[in-house]
């Protein structure tokens, strides 16, 4: 018998219409992205990059209002998005340096925080960790302890996270303690592998043109093949003959 599709008399098909809101996972994200509390004033900033301790109370609660009046994430980041300021791309290292340093402190690696080379320094006075009285690659937690005999540091090294059943011992060498461990200083500027030099000054030459040193924007990469050319360039010795020589017109091989 066929039977062939009729028009629905009351508008109410037999299929029913699905309503995502009611969806548990929906639920469950407009909980996530739902208000809290009433906003605190916390932050006590009042700089030039951050002035948060000049608003008041009222513009924090419109603020936070408005931003929860949006129950989806995608919405709530547009709105933070019409707030910030979009920044030009910087290429040079001074004009980041001046950006990171409103906010934070700077320093240098050689200058403001010297490096040590703590690598050899350790092989000099400590055994190796296969000789260890632990096992060294199973351990999750190592406590150090110092002696008050012969103010030495032992190590003790748990298998376990909520552990404390390990027994500390001296891991240095024989007739050896920490204060044998001396490392010293290491130069702030290392030298370049001179291939790597070169494929970079390639780059620059076939991007820039040959003019690229007199570019502000390069002027990063200019300092370093100078540094690294006074750190690896040969010195030569000025050895003069005392002898006076008389001029030759001819060439003589």
């Amino acid at each position: 018998m066929e039977s062939h599709p009729s028009v629905v008399t009351n508008n109410c098909p037999r299929k029913r219409k699905r309503n995502t809101e009611n969806w548990i996972r929906n639920q469950a994200k407009k909980v996530r992205y739902s208000q809290k509390s009433l906003p605190k004033k916390v932050c006590t900033h009042n700089s030039k990059a951050l002035q948060c301790d000049t608003l008041a109370m009222t513009q924090l609660r419109k603020m936070n209002e408005k931003f929860y009046s949006f129950k989806n994430k995608k919405d709530q980041d547009a709105m933070i998005l019409k707030f910030c300021n979009i920044e030009p791309v910087h290429h040079r290292p001074d004009i980041l340096k001046d950006i990171l340093g409103e906010t934070s402190t700077l320093v240098k690696i050689g200058r403001d925080c010297p490096i040590y080379n703590w690598r050899d320094a350790v092989k000099s006075g400590v055994r190796p960790t296969t000789t260890w009285h632990m096992a060294f690659k199973e351990c999750k937690r190592f406590i150090l302890r110092r002696t008050k005999a012969t103010s030495n540091v032992v190590v003790r090294g748990e298998l376990h996270y909520k552990s404390d059943i390990a027994t500390a011992q001296n891991i240095c060498q024989r007739n050896k303690d920490v204060s044998h461990i001396r490392p010293q200083q290491l130069p702030s500027i290392v030298p370049v592998n001179k291939d790597k030099l070169s494929d970079v000054k390639k780059l620059l030459l076939k991007h820039f043109g040959p003019e690229w040193e007199n570019m502000p924007n390069l002027f990063f990469y200019k300092n370093v093949f100078e540094t690294q050319q006074a750190l690896v360039a040969p010195q030569i010795e000025e050895n003069y003959c005392q002898e006076l020589m008389d001029e030759v017109q001819d060439l003589r091989v």
